[in-house]
């Protein structure tokens, strides 16, 4: 048992494993952790690029505020914010918004429970072969902007390149900006293969397969691909990569393609991996509505591409949106004459979304998650049984953040001194404003909160009483961030 006020003066590592250990993880389709695939969540990313439209933004928050998972937990997702478009030069003009409708959609999103991703601040196109010093300046200018409307930069850690363009100089960045992942490789299309060669079965077994080669004529690639991976060492073998730039530490989800079904067949609980395949698009809305004649066609991929997942090893299955898309006033996508115009009615591409939703939540093992929870998972992996997705995001910026420039391993002007199972006490040297975040090791926030406090002892009062157990607190305040395991007994 510990002792009652012992504090853990070390970091995170000792406290909660492998959560803030450096990162290097080779890709795999082997479910980490040694956890067998029968036994490993399926989880379901979900994220929104963009995000142009106040509402496309608010639909899906209107649908999915009350949504849970079969753990209770919520059903969130990620919006990688063009943040520019809220400037009134840069807003769409023939959408009936205001630049304070839209900003108002994110900052609802954030304080929902939402993440928050960069999706840099004007969204230039193709920008492959720019430096790190551009890219730099794309990624800060938008946490900075986003920053000034209430949404903490350092709570922003998840990157997706426009249009998926990227080089070297935009991967040097990501890392230099502490960024924890970036979603912008794609994988998984019919010329590619998956080399299965890579981790540990759940008896500790290095797994020695042969390839498995994607066809248009087999499902068998989609049951086995690959775990989110760290670019440690570049890209994973089969991904359409644009540059081998290392990013140490930073994690790669990569943009699988999806595949849809020749004949939809009866029995999705069931597929045979001889199962003929049609088409392979990209794994992003745009590229599956431009094909697409009838909501039924999209959403039978969806649940066909899911259902290859979670029948297989059960890696992490991204829908990845655009909320535009989505918007009664995109006439880019709406109006008939437009080049990019989707033969699905606005009413139908929406319901499509919902009903794919709801018909995965049916299911015990999945969790809608955001991004963020997917490597949060891989940093901590555990088996269904006890997996629970974290409840919140938003006003919590506890979330250990292994990248991030600023200093978690030690507090040189701040520290924890005392705790009970209500409150704790500071040692403050320098007065001013602190955001204090207190998790447990489920990674559910307990408290969050802004204080201002002078010098010497302070007291942050919890508002409640905590069961025993051990915590994670975070301190933010004059450029430093700390993190401290905390253990409390009776």
């Amino acid at each position: 048992m510990y002792k009652m006020l012992k504090l853990m003066a070390v970091g995170l590592v000792a406290a909660l494993g492998t959560v803030l250990a450096a990162d290097n993880v080779t890709w795999s389709i082997t479910s980490p952790g040694g956890i067998d695939s029968s036994n490993t969540p399926m989880l379901v990313g979900l994220a929104f690029d963009d995000n142009t439209y106040a509402d496309g933004v608010n639909w899906f928050l209107d649908f999915t505020k009350d949504l849970k998972n079969k753990d209770g937990s919520p059903v969130r997702a990620t919006y990688f914010i063009i943040s520019g478009s809220s400037e009134t030069d840069h807003l769409n003009a023939p959408n009936n918004q205001t630049t304070t409708e839209l900003k108002n959609s994110w900052i609802r999103a954030y304080k929902g429970g939402y993440e928050i991703g960069d999706h840099t601040k004007y969204h230039d196109p193709l920008e492959d072969g720019a430096d790190s010093t551009y890219w730099s300046t794309a990624i800060t200018g938008c946490k900075t902007e986003l920053a000034s409307y209430g949404i903490p930069a350092d709570s922003i850690i998840g990157m997706r390149c426009p249009y998926l363009g990227y080089g070297a100089g935009a991967f040097e960045a990501i890392k230099t900006e502490g960024m924890l992942y970036d979603c912008s490789v794609e994988t998984g299309y019919n010329w590619n293969q998956i080399i299965a060669g890579y981790g540990f079965d759940s008896s500790g077994t290095w797994v020695n397969v042969p390839a498995i080669v994607y066809s248009e004529s087999n499902a068998q690639g989609s049951k086995y691909q690959y775990f989110p991976y760290t670019y440690d060492n570049g890209p994973a073998p089969g991904s359409t990569a644009k540059t081998s730039q290392p990013m140490p530490g930073v994690w790669e989800l990569p943009v699988q393609a999806v595949r849809f079904p020749a004949t939809v067949p009866t029995d999705l609980s069931n597929i045979p991996d001889t199962d003929p395949v049609s088409q392979n698009p990209t794994g992003l809305d745009y590229n599956c509505w431009k094909i697409c004649t009838t909501k039924d066609e999209f959403l039978n991929a969806m649940k066909y591409s899911f259902s290859l997942h979670r029948q297989g090893n059960r890696s992490p299955f991204y829908l990845g949106m655009h909320s535009d898309y989505y918007s009664n006033y995109n006439a880019d996508v709406n109006a008939d004459t437009s080049v990019d115009h989707f033969a699905v009615s606005l009413a139908d591409r929406r319901a499509a979304i919902e009903e794919f939703i709801t018909y995965v939540l049916q299911f015990n093992d999945v969790r809608c998650v955001p991004f963020r929870d997917v490597v949060r998972w891989m940093q901590n992996p555990q088996p269904t049984g006890t997996y629970v997705a974290p409840a919140q995001y938003g006003t919590w910026d506890a979330i250990p953040i292994v990248n991030q420039k600023a200093n978690l391993a030690s507090a040189k002007t701040t520290g924890v001194s005392h705790m009970t199972r209500t409150n704790a006490s500071l040692n403050v040297q320098h007065p001013g404003t602190y955001r204090i975040g207190l998790l447990g090791l489920d990674g559910r926030q307990i408290y969050s909160g802004i204080q201002d406090m002078g010098s010497g002892s302070q007291t942050v009062n919890f508002g409640k009483t905590l069961p025993s157990g051990v915590y994670m607190m975070t301190i933010n305040g004059n450029g430093e961030k700390v993190n401290k395991a905390v253990a409390v007994d009776k």
